[in-house]
Parts: structure tokens; sequence; C-alpha cells
């Protein structure tokens, strides 16, 4: 019996320590910071290469493909203004390079204006796949005149196209 109480004594004086003995203090602090919060934007490659997440409302335009192949297909220099994100207007001048017969190195071949419609612009820049910038599918109106130099009058050659493209 003695051994009982005194083990019931050690094991309350032994809870009791313990207790008493692990005294922890753990700080919280609440931080509030005013300002909305802006999701990080990760650029990938083709992101940086095409640039797609810059935003721009002039672009100039030099066709590339055909500054190299004379003949029907001469080079041609343009313009793009940004109306708004889903619409732009552009003015491209095509020209002949060579020695024409009285026209000199270089006269004009073609003057274009024309109207084009992102059609998907404005879903891309609200899933932040874009900003607003002149890349992607588009739908355009073309109106043009052509100069003809060998025939009586000059610019006889006009012409209306409707494209479908893919720009980067």
């Amino acid at each position: 019996m003695i051994i009982k109480k005194t083990l019931r004594i050690f094991f309350l004086l032994a809870i009791q320590c313990q207790l008493f003995a692990q005294q922890d203090t753990s700080y919280q602090t609440i931080r509030q910071e005013s300002g909305e919060y802006t999701a990080p934007i990760i650029e990938t490659p083709s992101d940086r290469l095409f640039r797609t997440q810059t935003p721009g409302k002039w672009m100039f335009k030099m066709n590339l493909a055909q500054t190299f192949l004379f003949g029907d297909n001469d080079p041609q220099i343009g313009v793009e203004y940004k109306i708004s994100p889903a619409f732009s207007v552009g003015a491209y001048y095509g020209m002949r390079l060579g020695r024409q017969d009285g026209s000199g190195w270089l006269y004009p071949l073609s003057l274009a204006v024309e109207g084009r419609w992102y059609h998907d612009m404005k879903k891309r820049i609200s899933a932040g796949r874009s900003a607003n910038n002149f890349g992607g599918r588009y739908v355009a109106l073309e109106a043009g005149i052509v100069n003809n130099p060998g025939t009586a009058e000059p610019w006889n050659e006009k012409r209306i196209a409707l494209r479908y493209g893919l720009q980067h």
C-alpha cells in the first residue's frame, strides 16, 4: 500500500513538473497590405521572340520575303496603327527596284489601305495570353491601286481583297 501511495505521489509531482516546465511563447503577426493583387506575368521564350506581352500602337513593316525576289514579287513597306485592341488600319507602298524606262531606280508599283479585325484579341488580353499588340489571327479588307507603267493610264488596276491571316 505504501508503494502505491508513493507511486501516486511521484506521478502527481511528475505531471505538475511537466506542466510547468513546458511553457512556450509563440508570437503571431497579422499584416494586411493595401493595394490590389496583380498576378505575376510569366514570360516564355516564345513570348520574348514574338513580343506577345509587349503592347504597341504603331508597327512599321517590310515584306522581307519579297525583297530578294525581283520581278512580279517586289518589296513592300507599310505601317499599321492600332485603333482599339481588336481593330487596326494600315497603309502599304509597293515599289519596284531597278532602272525603268525614264522612271529612275525606284517607282511606285502599288498603294493600298487595309483595315484589320483581330477577332480573338480581346479574349486573349482578358485571359492574360497577350498584350494589346499586332500578333494573332485577323480578318482584313484591303483596297489598293496598282501602277502599270507600260499602259496609257498609269494607275489603271484597282483591287479589293478580303483576307484571313496570322501575324506574329
